[in-house]
């Protein structure tokens, strides 16, 4: 009886997965603004994580750091760290994924995001977002599950990887534009200052 239970319940987990997936491949295939299709995949993952919380980070290597491009409860941008700091840090450092019971137990977590933004994280789900070419770009952060334990599970694990395979290349798409929009500024200006 026991056995029959756990496999309706990992058949209910997988048919959740599979309808999170097909609404987020929808979502890919009906959007066409880019800000808006990652805005709206944002709300789908942290929902399906259960997640107080979801940030993509984007690596700017002209100033090495990480920057929140979406996060949920900010602005674009509102938060920039260090790329060698904090867990999204290590993650983005070390290609490792991060799954975290108590953020303030850890020694990668830096609570001086959480005293900036006066939020207060405690767990905490973190992987790498890499290009075609296996080059780390940024990091994917999920904040505070709030069912069960409050603790993000395996299947969490394997959803947000397989979520980050199935999107590095429109997530490596933005960050390209994004870019080419900072250079294009950094040009306009310079002319300015010519005429």
């Amino acid at each position: 009886m026991i056995a029959h239970q756990r496999e309706l319940d990992y058949r209910d987990l997988e048919i959740r997965r599979l309808r999170a997936f097909l609404n987020i491949s929808r979502l890919m295939n009906a959007e066409m603004n880019h800000s808006k299709l990652i805005e709206r995949i944002n709300e789908e993952v942290r929902a399906y994580l259960e997640a107080d919380r979801f940030t993509v980070f984007f690596h700017d290597s002209d100033t090495n750091e990480l920057y929140s491009y979406i996060a949920s409860g900010l602005k674009p941008g509102d938060l920039r760290i260090p790329s060698s700091q904090g867990v999204a840090g290590y993650v983005f450092k070390t290609g490792k994924m991060i799954c975290i019971e108590n953020a303030y137990d850890d020694p990668h977590f830096n609570p001086e995001i959480d005293r900036k933004t006066g939020y207060r994280t405690r767990s905490l789900l973190s992987l790498p977002i890499t290009n075609s070419n296996t080059t780390r770009i940024g990091v994917v952060q999920a904040l505070n599950k709030l069912t069960g334990d409050g603790i993000f599970t395996g299947e969490d694990v394997i959803f947000l990887r397989e979520l980050v395979f199935q999107i590095s290349g429109l997530l490596n798409m933005v960050l390209q534009k994004e870019k080419l929009a900072r250079q294009h500024e950094a040009l306009q200006e310079a002319l300015s200052h010519l005429v």
